[in-house]
């Protein structure tokens, strides 16, 4: 049988666990990058300033490349940062991304 002061010290332990938030579904959501697919091997996968094939290129990604996925736009488009140079941002098509 619990104490009132267990009692108290349990309800605090499980509401401090609940306002915490959980590792496990972060991770669940989907993986922290993504990898360029579908892009031939001899190809580069344009990471633009924005959101659309009108957008300047920054850069070319090879078929691998890992990146991290920042936002979807509601366009088909996708927010991403390079995994080894996360303040390189740019816009990629959704569908070239893949686990």
């Amino acid at each position: 049988m619990l104490t009132t002061r267990s009692t108290r010290a349990a309800l605090g332990l499980a509401a401090a666990l609940a306002l915490t938030p959980a590792v496990a579904g972060a991770t669940a959501d989907g993986p922290d990058f993504y990898r360029v697919t579908g892009v031939a091997a001899d190809d580069m996968l344009n990471l633009r300033r924005g959101p659309g094939t009108g957008f300047e290129v920054i850069v070319g990604l090879p078929p691998l490349r890992e990146v991290n996925l920042l936002s979807r736009e509601g366009n088909g488009w996708c927010l991403v940062s390079l995994r080894e140079t996360p303040q390189l941002q740019g816009y990629v098509s959704c569908r070239y991304l893949g686990e």
